[in-house]
């Protein structure tokens, strides 16, 4: 019985409850839960995008699944572009690497983007909330 008061009072004074009893279950959840209180435009969107990264869409199986997808719609969009002939179209397409990483968030970035959920709760202005994004990067992405 002691043990357990004991490992109750040590979830209770630590982060590690914190989205593992009580945190949100998905994306919709995760926004709704951390937008409340939220009138800045920026902080929305860093909330929408920290949630996406903490809920990504179960899109691919595994990373390099994910970058084969994207190089096969790379190609595609090559094929297509070549086929219509479109000389003014520019189209911008990320390096499949970099785009797969929102679906396979690092240990770091998820540590970025709970920082971004814990200090933008009731976030008025633009300003505020670019400082908080610039603060929680420093924090966990050194360059």
């Amino acid at each position: 019985m002691k043990k357990l008061i004991l490992l109750l009072v040590f979830l209770m004074h630590s982060n590690v409850y914190a989205g593992w009893l009580w945190g949100p279950n998905n994306f919709e959840e995760c926004v709704a839960e951390n937008i409340k209180t939220t009138s800045s435009e920026t902080a929305a969107k860093a909330i929408n995008m920290a949630c996406r990264g903490l809920f990504p869409e179960k899109k691919y199986k595994t990373f390099e699944h994910c970058v084969n997808e994207k190089q096969n719609e790379k190609r595609l969009q090559e094929l297509e572009e070549q086929r219509d002939n479109v000389l003014l179209r520019t189209s911008v397409f990320i390096d499949p690497a970099s785009d797969c990483r929102t679906y396979f968030p690092t240990a770091e970035t998820k540590k970025y983007y709970k920082c971004l959920l814990k200090d933008m709760k009731g976030v008025s202005t633009d300003t505020a909330a670019k400082v908080i994004i610039n603060n929680c990067r420093k924090k966990y992405f050194k360059n």
